[in-house]
């Protein structure tokens, strides 16, 4: 089934929408936009999940914000327009199958500097911006002198984040929501999340659930108690690597070379990224079920497939992407690798778009992958099209067109 996707006001996007079927790969140079249309995706399915876990009908983390979704102000999440004031008191986020009258419609505001307003039909939702924790801020740790400071660290970044929690999401239903499909977008993106120190610290066990948590918290447990997904996933790894990735009974993964644990700090950042990519396109497995009226549906975003990833784990990845669409499970993945976008063109369908971010904001292309070729670019030149003079150039040959 197809999907529409509009957004209206939100960061560097002033408005744009998008259909896509299956998968959908976003590249395009840094900085264009790519990011912030998966959080802006991210931020509707934090809504709604808040809504499901506080009636009851879900058990699941609803992730805080940032660093999931960036920013330090609530004005952080409205349309600037690259000025310094802001063009957008608010921001809309609409999501549901094409081409029907069934979008679901968020309208995101402030009520104060750390207070995010989340509003749609017979729901509200406010939630309250995690703090910046400098040095326990997931995206400030660099280094540890020894294990007693890594624990202490950790202890007290699971400390601070906890403060406030259940305060941290207000919802307040208001009559009752439409009951019928209700897609809900999963962000993964190994380093904002904090996934990665999960895997460090070894809390990839404190946390349960059916489909992976976006800070990996559950990954362990996961792999431990759902059949075949550990060998679906040390498979692979093993196949790229050498290292088989094994889960213990307590939640800690252990990375086995032969017969001997080498340990979590010595194998490849790229095993623990292939890990955690793998087994969040293997535990979605869709594609809906019903709780209290309504189809739930996961939409899966990965952010930046190809950062600190082998090339010839590529493939693979693109091989679960596609065994995930033909699922019914929707993915959507930004990069900025020309062989990653490849990839999942050829084995997964993924329809490309290509993101320009310009004085008017960020705005999607469909690519013409045919025209492309045959006017002998590649994706890497999709990539390097900084300048509107390149972009010209592409419209005019037809290789990319506005959505």
């Amino acid at each position: 089934m197809a999907l529409r996707v509009d957004i209206k006001g939100f960061k560097s996007v002033a408005r744009l929408g998008l259909e896509f079927g299956g998968a959908a790969v976003l590249i395009g140079p840094p900085s264009s936009g790519k990011s912030n249309v998966l959080e802006a995706l991210a931020l509707y399915g934090v809504a709604y999940r808040a809504f499901l876990v506080q009636q009851g009908l879900v058990e699941d983390v609803v992730p805080a914000f940032p660093p999931l979704i960036r920013c330090v102000t609530c004005s952080d999440l409205l349309w600037r327009g690259g000025h310094r004031f802001l063009l957008s008191s608010s921001a809309e986020i609409a999501l549901g199958a094409a081409g029907g009258s069934s979008l679901r419609r968020l309208r995101v505001s402030c009520q104060s500097g750390s207070r995010v307003r989340l509003e749609a039909k017979g729901l509200r939702v406010e939630a309250r911006l995690a703090p910046v924790l400098g040095p326990f801020y997931p995206s400030y740790i660099t280094s540890y002198e020894d294990d007693r400071e890594a624990l202490l660290v950790g202890f007290l970044r699971l400390l601070l984040g906890s403060l406030g929690k259940e305060d941290r999401f207000r919802v307040t239903v208001e009559g009752e929501p439409e009951p019928g499909a209700l897609y809900i977008p999963v962000l993964y993106s190994f380093d904002r999340s904090g996934a990665v120190y999960q895997f460090l610290l070894g809390l990839t066990g404190v946390n349960r659930g059916e489909r992976l948590l976006e800070d990996a918290s559950n990954l362990g447990w996961l792999l431990y108690s759902e059949p075949g997904l550990a060998e679906r996933v040390a498979g692979v790894v093993e196949a790229i690597t050498g290292i088989e990735p094994r889960p213990l009974a307590d939640g800690r993964i252990a990375f086995f070379d032969g017969v001997r644990d080498v340990g979590q700090s010595v194998v490849s950042d790229t095993v623990a990224r292939l890990v955690y990519i793998l087994a969040a396109l293997y535990s979605n497995t869709g594609p809906s079920y019903r709780v209290g009226g309504f189809e739930l549906r996961t939409v899966v975003l990965i952010e930046d497939v190809d950062a600190h990833v082998y090339p010839a784990a590529l493939g693979y990845v693109a091989d679960a992407v596609a065994a995930a669409a033909a699922r019914g499970v929707p993915v959507i993945v930004s990069t900025h690798s020309g062989r990653a976008a490849s990839l999942l063109y050829e084995k997964a369908g993924a329809g490309v778009y290509y993101t320009h971010r310009g004085s008017g904001g960020t705005v999607l292309y469909r690519v013409d992958v045919e025209k492309m070729l045959e006017e002998m670019y590649d994706f890497d030149d999709l990539v390097n099209a900084y300048s509107e003079t390149r972009l010209r150039e592409l419209r005019e040959k037809g290789v990319v067109a506005p959505v």
